[in-house]
């Protein structure tokens, strides 16, 4: 077992990601890191909103949507802190999504980066 860190971005989503438009659609990675970053911000800031606001419902129902997104584009280590997210809105407690709230800001600016250098 390696010591090595989790790779920001799971290479082998990245690569499937690459070959599902194909040869019909060869810009359609582009298009969904595109999307992505346009509309992750935007969904983190509902989530913070939610955190701020004390909300655990509109804290899972963002954590949900980020999860998911995060997941599809390979980022699962983000995807991961989203999901605990999640689990502690449905459990009404805000207060344990806080520091995860901390440490998904800067795994996002790292899958930011990383989604950027691959285009």
């Amino acid at each position: 077992m390696s010591d090595s860190p989790r790779p920001v971005l799971d290479p082998e989503v990245i690569e499937n990601l690459k070959l599902l438009g194909g040869d019909d659609d060869p810009a359609l990675f582009r298009d969904l890191v595109d999307i992505f970053l346009k509309e992750t911000p935007a969904l983190i800031a509902k989530l913070e909103d939610a955190l701020g606001r004390g909300d655990p419902h509109a804290l899972e129902r963002a954590a949900h949507s980020l999860k998911s997104s995060c997941a599809n584009l390979g980022a699962l280590t983000l995807s991961a802190q989203f999901k605990e997210m999640e689990l502690a809105g449905r459990a009404k407690d805000v207060e344990r999504a806080r520091p995860v709230m901390t440490a998904s800001r800067r795994e996002f600016a790292a899958v930011q980066d990383a989604l950027k250098s691959l285009l």
